[in-house]
């Protein structure tokens, strides 16, 4: 047991220094400058299996993606995203945060305008020949409450996201006031609500996610098409399972 607790604080303060050094390069990189090697390649070199003696230190050391969705550099990730030598953990981490940061339209237009040898940037180009909206969809399912009480609970998000609040205030201070009541007898202590949080990000009329990099399986693809074609705002659809509020923020449109 000594032994294991004291390689959990070698592993520790090791984990800990090499973070404080990346954190440094981070703060000092410009344009111009070379791409910190951690920052393309996670892990650098053999990370031994210790998940069990695993610290927020250790995690965020050997991590690719809470450390990336951290840099506030923007500079920064597009010369992640093209540099040939990023790793797919970096290279998807770095185009997720920058397109969260600088939206869709940017992205776009930055792809057209760089050079690059990577097939990601080429299957990115093809994705984007069709049109996407930024949205948040909320779900009450027919079993949780009556068709007007959650009608009623989604026309609320909807107006609160109508008046300019965020999504996470809009959608929390609503969900907080339908509490879950029986789940939280079943796990007390466990903030439960019946109108479920199904998505939000950048996604395209198939369903294709520019926040995972993946097809959405949440929410039925039908769903976000109808929105893309109606635009900017929220709408309220019925369906055989329940009832869902898509709220649409920006949209993109391919150029010709």
């Amino acid at each position: 047991m000594r032994i294991l607790v004291s390689l959990a604080a070698s592993l520790f303060a090791f984990a800990g220094g090499i973070a404080a050094d990346l954190d440094s390069q981070v703060k000092n990189w410009k344009p111009g400058d070379e791409v910190p090697h951690r920052l393309l390649s996670f892990p650098d070199g053999n990370v031994p299996p210790l998940s069990l003696m695993r610290t927020d230190a250790y995690d965020e050391a050997f991590t690719v993606r809470p450390y990336i969705h951290k840099i506030d550099n923007d500079a920064l990730l597009e010369e992640i995203v093209f540099d040939p030598r990023s790793e797919r953990g970096a290279f998807e981490a770095a185009v997720v945060t920058v397109i969260d940061h600088k939206g869709l339209v940017w992205f776009s237009k930055i792809l057209a305008k760089r050079d690059s040898t990577r097939w990601e940037h080429d299957a990115f180009r093809q994705i984007l020949r069709s049109p996407f909206a930024r949205t948040s969809v909320a779900f009450i399912s027919k079993d949780a409450m009556t068709e007007a009480n959650a009608r009623q609970a989604l026309e609320e998000i909807k107006a609160k996201l109508d008046k300019g609040e965020s999504w996470k205030a809009a959608y929390g201070s609503v969900a907080d006031a339908y509490p879950d009541t029986e789940r939280r007898k079943r796990e007390p202590g466990v903030p439960t609500t019946l109108i479920g949080y199904m998505y939000s990000g950048w996604v395209s009329a198939f369903g294709f996610d520019f926040s995972s990099l993946h097809i959405t399986s949440t929410v039925p693809a039908a769903l976000f098409a109808a929105a893309i074609r109606s635009g900017k705002g929220g709408r309220i659809v019925s369906t055989p399972s329940g009832q869902y509020l898509v709220y649409v923020y920006e949209l993109y449109s391919p150029g010709p």
